[in-house]
């Protein structure tokens, strides 16, 4: 298979994977985010560090993409329901001697599903999914990295419904 047509058939096969389930979504006026049990499941992986980073990005990635929270706006709640690294996490460093950072690495990604609850009491299910399929692009990767960008993708098609 020539490369073009590998990166095509990727793109596509990733993008459909990706697609978030959402329908007209108003102002926001608070966000909720919480974990679900696959990453509540990963205690030795993900710890309250890497919790805290992972709620803050998606934070502050939705912020940054609907323009920040308007008064009087509808309840973002949004569930981490699994995050992958891409590099060991502090709480994998700490808890498996050997282990090298530098070294390991794979591929990432993250899932988030979530409700929004306009001002009026109507909801709308939320749901948005990506996972890196090529490995070399892991190499250079940071420990969050496709997680991130799963969020910054979230937060866009969210922005942009």
């Amino acid at each position: 298979m020539r490369p073009s047509l590998f990166f095509a058939a990727a793109t596509a096969t990733a993008a459909l994977a990706g697609a978030a389930t959402a329908a007209e979504v108003g102002p926001i006026g608070e966000i909720r985010v919480t974990f679900g049990k696959e990453v509540d499941q990963k205690p030795r992986v993900i710890g309250a560090r890497e919790k805290a980073r992972l709620e803050a990005e998606l934070r502050k990635e939705v912020e940054k993409a609907v323009g920040g929270l308007t008064a009087g706006g509808g309840t973002l709640e949004l569930v981490i329901e699994d995050a992958k690294p891409n590099r060991p996490t502090f709480t994998q460093l700490t808890n498996t001697p050997g282990l090298s950072y530098i070294d390991s690495f794979g591929v990432g990604g993250a899932t988030v599903k979530g409700t929004f609850t306009a001002p009026n009491g109507e909801k709308t299910p939320l749901k948005y999914s990506w996972y890196e399929t090529d490995f070399r692009q892991s190499e250079f990767s940071a420990d969050w990295e496709d997680a991130y960008r799963t969020f910054a993708r979230f937060a866009k098609k969210l922005a942009d419904s």
